[in-house]
């Protein structure tokens, strides 16, 4: 009687050990689920940074500003080539 009893309760012992390690894989599949998904999201997140970035980047002019010295050099170096 009393060994039924034990029998019973380790039955039921088991049983709730194993839910519980069922329970357990499926909560880390969605644990690592998420880690990917969360990844993904900084990877976007990152691409869009840099797309954004490249767009703000300010643009240089192809216009060459002299010092006026320098531009009286080159026009003295000119004048002296065309002599």
């Amino acid at each position: 009687m009393v060994l039924d009893s034990v029998s019973g309760l380790l039955q039921k012992q088991v049983e709730r050990k194993n839910k519980l390690e069922r329970e357990l894989r499926k909560e880390k599949e969605n644990l690592h689920s998420m880690q990917r998904e969360v990844h993904e999201m900084r990877k976007d997140l990152e691409q869009r940074q840099r797309r954004k970035q490249a767009m703000c980047l300010p643009v240089v002019s192809s216009v060459v500003v002299m010092p006026p010295d320098m531009y009286c050099m080159v026009v003295h170096c000119t004048v002296m080539l065309h002599v």
